[in-house]
């Protein structure tokens, strides 16, 4: 089964989206102070009965009013990406807290074509 995993980051929030047979989705807010995005992300692929193997593409969204968060993220899927040898793909946006699931699957077939 085809599975990737999308990521969105902020100063306030993490978003985790898996795609493939079904979906999961799920936002959580997160302080400045306790933020620990690998644990979150750990703790939401557990809470899923996932693992890093399960997945063929992972992407990270970049939105314009976000940059270390971003980084951070982008460092955990860039070093996973390596370890499983599996593509990291970037998906640029204003936004993407309020995306609907279709407009994230359009976003997602637009780089896969």
């Amino acid at each position: 089964m085809q599975r990737s995993l999308i990521i969105g980051a902020d100063n306030k929030f993490l978003r985790l989206i898996v795609i493939g047979s079904n979906w999961l989705d799920k936002t959580i807010a997160v302080g400045a102070k306790e933020r620990n995005e690998r644990q979150i992300i750990n703790d939401f692929l557990d809470q899923n009965n996932l693992s890093w193997s399960d997945f063929k593409s992972l992407y990270i969204f970049r939105i314009p009013t976000s940059k270390t968060s971003v980084r951070v993220a982008k460092t955990i899927l860039n070093t996973v990406g390596w370890y499983f040898d599996l593509p990291v793909k970037e998906i640029e946006g204003e936004e993407f807290l309020n995306l609907e699931k279709n407009e994230i699957l359009a976003l997602v077939a637009d780089l896969n074509t």
